[in-house]
């Protein structure tokens, strides 16, 4: 059990994070706990989120809400849970995400439609939800809006995946989806942030990493040390440092953070 920080700005604040039963989600939930949040868990996997709500100290900080993202309904009934719990809703992370490995010719409208509906318009649906529950809030006094949005989404969207195509679209859109929540709900006091992280090596880039080579026919081992070496420190990510990074979005007050990116790591070779 994650002992929360009475002092910390968010102490007793309620957020939302998808995608929490991965290895970036679980370590945000963790990170918010440790920083006095409470924390509505959504991911499709419903053991690894019933097991992280009770490692988090159970239904006073943390409660499972099975959802896929790619499911209006399941969406809505996710971050509704928040204020339903909790009584107010400060935070929405949209972490859940899904890439491929494919030969660009080879991309089916089924997988193209598919990534798109996980990495895109869950996004949407739950930014929809959060902000028309985030207006009706007053402003927080610590941190001086009614809520923040923060929408993890890849440093992919710089540059081109031949191997990733769909993944590569739905993150650029993303990005755009991001910067215009930021210009339509600043009025409302509501900020919207874009992080990226970097390689996290048990996260989804082992997987893709592990197919690519493959696909290329190239020595995995190969990639490993290849990629350490285009990073500049030259190791893979803690997923606990990426957290610190979306703690630092929810926490800063007021719209400082409002519609940029925030970059994790530098990684920019693919």
């Amino acid at each position: 059990m994650v002992t929360p920080g009475a002092g910390s700005p968010v102490a007793g604040q309620a957020a939302v994070v998808t995608g929490a039963a991965g290895v970036i989600g679980a370590a945000i939930a963790r990170t918010f706990v440790d920083a006095g949040l409470r924390v509505v868990l959504g991911d499709v996997r419903e053991e690894e989120l019933d097991r992280l709500a009770a490692e988090l100290g159970g239904p006073a900080v943390a409660v499972a809400c099975p959802a896929d993202v790619s499911r209006p309904d399941d969406v809505r009934r996710l971050v509704r849970m928040a204020p339903e719990t909790f009584g107010r809703l400060d935070a929405l992370v949209n972490v859940a995400g899904i890439t491929h490995v494919d030969d660009i010719l080879e991309v089916s409208l089924d997988t193209w439609r598919h990534v798109l509906a996980v990495n895109l318009e869950g996004p949407l649906l739950a930014a929809q939800e959060a902000a028309r529950l985030m207006s009706a809030q007053d402003i927080d006094p610590g941190t001086r809006r009614r809520g923040v949005i923060v929408n993890i989404s890849s440093q992919g969207a710089e540059v081109p995946i031949p191997t990733s195509t769909a993944y590569g679209v739905s993150k650029v859109a993303l990005n755009y989806l991001s910067r215009t929540l930021a210009t339509a709900l600043e009025e409302r006091a509501i900020a919207a942030t874009i992080v990226y992280p970097g390689m996290v090596y048990e996260g989804m880039w082992k997987w893709v990493n592990r197919k690519r080579s493959r696909l290329w026919g190239d020595d995995f081992d190969e990639v490993v040390l290849r990629d350490l070496a285009e990073t500049p420190t030259g190791s893979f990510q803690d997923p606990d440092d990426l957290a610190r990074m979306v703690l630092y979005a929810v926490t800063t007050p007021g719209m400082v953070t409002n519609g940029r990116i925030l970059w994790s790591e530098a990684h920019l070779e693919w």
